[in-house]
């Protein structure tokens, strides 16, 4: 939009936009260009004329780009995902693009101004089997996730070490499911699983990650051999808070812990009532 403001003379003041014709004191939906605007006064004589000229550039999109890496190198095939802030509801996907060579990625499609979230993943090979799904910079939740407030003009280098399971020895097991509430997505109906949940055993105290999973095609999730400490449960939808999780103890002789479920609705993620021991 462009606009001029006058004072003195005598209102009401006639406009005259060159090119496009405009007759108010704003106009919109200009292309790049120059423009002149004349303002003529109403004291009956047309004594008051001022002629201006505008000139409307193009601003360039924000450019979001970096390397994707892990505790062995570079990750040369994954995707990465551009989400647009929120929270309080489920981020929406603006754009998503392949690692190419090096492990560099690139947004290239035009970006609004506006905050953003970023997550890489790695693809399910040989060589990657131990990383997951982890948002700049280098974190498993999106709650901890750096925002960018991308501007025109810019360009933001958003590099991004995946994160890694470790190795277990232990007898502990955890296992529950995930399933819709009611006003998550309407993808399906209240009570029906939700697959590719990205869910994460924490230590605690420290929040240190311990493993990580996804849910299943039936919603469903399980860790095993787990060595005996404090842990919480962790889901990740961006977007969506935990109202509340599970606290668990394993020990040499309390090993086994099931029905650990979750409910998501459309703004949080929570307990099932009925799966709290």
């Amino acid at each position: 939009m462009a606009g001029v403001i006058i004072s003195g003379g005598a209102s009401p003041y006639i406009y005259q936009w060159q090119p496009g014709g405009g007759t108010t004191g704003n106009v919109s939906n200009l292309s790049v260009g120059n423009y002149n605007v004349t303002v003529t006064d109403d004291n009956g004589l047309g004594c008051y004329v001022i002629t201006n000229t505008l000139t409307i550039t193009q601003s360039s999109a924000p450019l979001i780009t970096g390397i994707v890496t892990y505790s062995g190198g570079i990750i040369d095939t994954g995707y990465v995902k551009l989400l647009e802030y929120a929270s309080g509801s489920v981020m929406q996907l603006k754009d998503s693009v392949r690692i190419g060579a090096g492990g560099i990625y690139s947004f290239t499609a035009a970006i609004a101004p506006g905050n953003y979230v970023v997550f890489a993943e790695s693809d399910a090979v040989v060589s990657y089997t131990t990383t997951f799904g982890t948002y700049y910079i280098s974190t498993h939740r999106w709650d901890s996730a750096a925002v960018i407030n991308a501007m025109c003009d810019s360009t933001y280098s958003t590099n991004i070490i995946l994160n890694e399971n470790t190795f277990l020895s232990g007898n502990g097991s955890i296992s529950g499911e995930i399933t819709e509430g009611d006003g998550y997505l309407k993808m399906m109906g209240k009570g029906d699983p939700i697959k590719n949940v990205d869910v994460d055993v924490e230590k605690t105290p420290g929040g240190q990650i311990i493993v990580h999973t996804k849910t299943d095609q039936t919603g469903k999730y399980s860790f095993n051999d787990l060595p005996p400490g404090n842990y919480i449960i962790h889901a990740d939808i961006p977007g969506l808070p935990m109202d509340s999780t599970y606290k668990i103890t394993i020990t040499a002789t309390d090993t086994l812990f099931k029905d650990k479920n979750f409910i998501v609705d459309s703004n949080l993620i929570y307990i099932e009532p009925s799966s709290i021991s």
